[in-house]
């Protein structure tokens, strides 16, 4: 009850507020709402679309596998070959049967199907990859 003392918080006063939300809309709720009905039923198609591609992509995949796989193994055999020719073309040089400038021409064969088998062994692993990536899993 002093005149110096001031305490805020045991006030003896009583107060009341009243206050007014006003809500403009101008129909963003409701645009914002068919857009993202929109985006849902885009999404579902999608969904659908690739419940029913996704078959077919695999097989496709899997049949570029195969074929790249037996490539790989046809130019895996022509490797071992070249490198057989190419010891024969060394050996008829040393032996003096066969000219020294066919030794070139055998090296240059081994080196270009050796190139051949490590693209063919590159995208065999791509594909590979891509066959992971279509499962969901790694292979």
């Amino acid at each position: 009850g002093s005149k110096f003392s001031y305490d805020p918080y045991h006030r003896n006063d009583v107060q009341l507020g009243v206050g007014f939300i006003w809500d403009i809309d101008f129909g963003t709720k409701d645009q914002s709402f068919q857009e993202a009905q929109l985006e849902l039923n885009l999404l579902k198609h999608e969904e659908q679309f690739a419940k029913n591609n996704l078959p077919l992509l695999f097989s496709k995949a899997f049949a570029e596998y195969e074929e790249l796989f037996n490539r790989s193994l046809l130019l895996q055999k022509a490797y071992k070959d070249s490198k057989k020719y190419f010891n024969k073309t060394a050996s008829g040089i040393a032996l003096g049967l066969t000219p020294a400038k066919d030794i070139i021409e055998s090296y240059l064969l081994k080196a270009d199907v050796y190139k051949s088998y490590l693209e063919a062994v590159y995208l065999l692993e791509l594909k590979k990859a891509e066959l992971a990536s279509i499962v969901g899993q790694s292979i």
